[in-house]
């Protein structure tokens, strides 16, 4: 292993509008996002071998934040799911 990162992993919620105010928005974009889980898929990216260590819940924001992880070859071993939690959410204006 190269590096490990330690710390959030999150859903970013995108406006799927373009030049609207944010809060007449009606649709939304799910990205992932969390600069430790954004540095190791950098990393992993660049070859370096990875992982990352965090929480989410157990939801389906969870599972998918995990699967885009394993799709850029980022180790999971140590994301565990919390079944009294919700995975985060942030809502980006732009």
């Amino acid at each position: 292993m190269d590096f490990v990162t330690l710390g959030e992993l999150l859903i970013d919620m995108f406006p799927a509008e373009t030049g609207r105010h944010f809060s007449k928005v009606t649709a939304f974009l799910p990205k992932p996002g969390g600069a430790p889980a954004n540095v190791a898929v950098a990393g992993a990216r660049l070859g370096a071998q990875t992982a990352f260590i965090g929480k989410v819940g157990n939801d389906f924001f969870g599972e998918f934040l995990r699967d885009v992880l394993r799709q850029e070859n980022v180790d999971t071993r140590g994301l565990r799911f919390d079944d009294d939690a919700r995975t985060t959410l942030a809502m980006i204006a732009q």
